[in-house]
C-alpha cells in the first residue's frame, strides 16, 4: 500500500496452485478514508483463460465491467453504506479491518462484494464482523509479529466463520483457513 496523491494505491500479484491455478494482478485505488475509487483485476486460470474486471464506485452503486472468454458483461450492484470488497489478495481483509475500526466486542454487519477467484464475477455476501479479545486462543503469532487486532468474520448465509488477524501496523497476519503471512519485507 502506498500513498497516491490524495489517497492510496495497492498493487499486488497473486499466484495460487490450489484449488485452481490462478495468476492475477490487482491494482486498487482508494481515497483518503480507504473507500474504493477503482479496482482492476487481471486474471488467468489455466482452464478458463483470461479474465479482466474493473469495478468503479459511483454515487449510487458499484459498476463492474468484466471481459472474459464468455464475452464482455456489465453489472451494476447496489453499493450500500456497509459494503466492502473481497478477493484472494491479503490487501482486502486488511483494508476492511482498517476501515471498520471495531472496538473490542463490537459487532458490525456488512455486505461484502466478493469477487470469484476463477471467473471474477462479483456477488454480494452478507457478513458479520466481531472484534475478539486478545486471548491466547485468539492470537496467532506469525514471524514474531504478535496480533494486535483479531476479528471473527461470519458469512451469514452459510455460517462459515474465519478469524482475521493483523499486526499493530495493520499488516495481515492470517485469515484462518485461507491466508497466512509467509514473509514480511518492510519498504520505505
Amino acid at each position: 500500500m502506498a500513498r497516491d496523491g490524495a489517497g492510496w494505491r495497492i498493487q499486488s500479484n497473486i499466484q495460487t496452485t490450489w484449488p485452481e491455478e490462478i495468476v492475477a494482478a490487482v491494482d486498487w485505488e482508494l481515497d483518503e478514508s480507504l473507500a474504493t475509487r477503482v479496482l482492476h483485476i487481471h486474471s488467468w486460470e489455466r482452464f478458463s483463460g483470461h479474465h479482466e474486471l474493473e469495478l468503479t464506485v459511483s454515487g449510487n452503486g458499484l459498476l463492474a465491467h468484466r471481459d472474459a472468454p464468455d464475452g464482455p458483461t456489465q453489472v451494476e450492484l447496489g453499493w450500500g453504506p456497509a459494503a466492502e470488497l473481497d478477493y484472494i489478495s491479503a490487501a482486502f481483509p486488511a483494508v476492511m479491518l482498517a476501515r471498520a475500526g471495531l472496538a473490542l466486542g463490537e459487532v458490525r454487519h456488512i455486505d461484502a462484494i466478493q469477487v470469484a477467484t476463477v471467473d471474477l464475477v462479483p456477488v454480494v455476501v452478507p457478513q458479520r464482523l466481531r472484534r475478539l479479545p486478545l486471548e491466547p486462543e485468539n492470537m496467532p503469532q506469525v514471524l514474531d509479529q504478535p496480533a494486535a487486532v483479531v476479528v471473527e468474520c461470519m458469512v451469514i448465509d452459510t455460517g462459515h466463520v474465519a478469524r482475521i488477524s493483523t499486526s499493530g501496523s495493520g499488516t495481515l497476519l492470517g485469515y484462518s483457513g485461507l491466508l497466512t503471512l509467509a514473509w514480511l519485507e518492510p519498504t520505505k
